[in-house]
This record gives structure tokens, sequence and C-alpha cells, in this order.
């Protein structure tokens, strides 16, 4: 099975491992079919000190996933209504999914199609 390494900042993987964020929104997906294995890198960024990144597990692989589906991501802003739609169709529970709401998937994508990687 093909691999690859994404990276993920810290807030995010605590909801993955936690079994809440199901969906992973990027604005790219890889150059090759579902299913494929994901390694799961947690950056450090920011300010951080030396504690931090040995007891947080901070730019380390901490996990790994396999993406068997990825969908289409847009966000739809009409007059009256600003809505998601996944694989063309709307989707009331992405927001679930992905533990971003639709102001922070708008922000994100830049009205652009984004990916909803499968965890």
């Amino acid at each position: 099975m093909k691999s690859v390494l994404i990276s993920i900042k810290p807030k995010w993987c605590e909801l993955i491992a936690s079994g809440k964020k199901t969906v992973e929104v990027r604005k790219t997906r890889p150059k090759i079919e579902t299913p494929f294995k994901c390694y799961i890198y947690q950056t450090v960024g920011g300010r951080t000190n030396s504690v931090d990144v040995l007891e947080n597990n901070l730019g380390k692989v901490i996990g790994e996933f396999a993406c068997d589906k990825i969908d289409e991501i847009d966000v739809i802003d009409h007059e009256l209504l600003t809505y998601i739609r996944v694989n063309r169709r709307p989707d009331m529970f992405v927001t679930e999914e992905t533990c971003l709401g639709i102001d922070e998937l708008q922000k994100y994508l830049d009205n652009k199609t984004g990916y909803g990687w499968h965890i």
C-alpha cells in the first residue's frame, strides 16, 4: 500500500486521536488512488520549549490511518445562505466530521475546492 506523510497541528491531532475528527480538510490531495496509508506528523509550530517538544510528541510521527476516501468540499456563498457541498451535494454533517465551522472552512479554502480525507 502506498503511503503519505501529513503534517497536522497538535490541536487537530488531539481531536483525531479522540475520534471526534474523522475528516481532515486539505487544499490538495495526493496523486495516488485510495486506499493509502497516512502517517500523521504532529507539527511543532509557534513558541515551544524543549520540554513541550519532548513531553507532547511534537515534531514526531504520532500515528497512522488508512485513507479510503477523499471527498471534494466546496463552500457555496449565496446572498441569503452559505452552505457546504460535498461531492457536489449539500452536506450538513461535514462541519461535525471536520470539527470546523462553515466560517472556518470558508476562510481556509478561500473560495477554492478543498479535499476531505477520511480518517
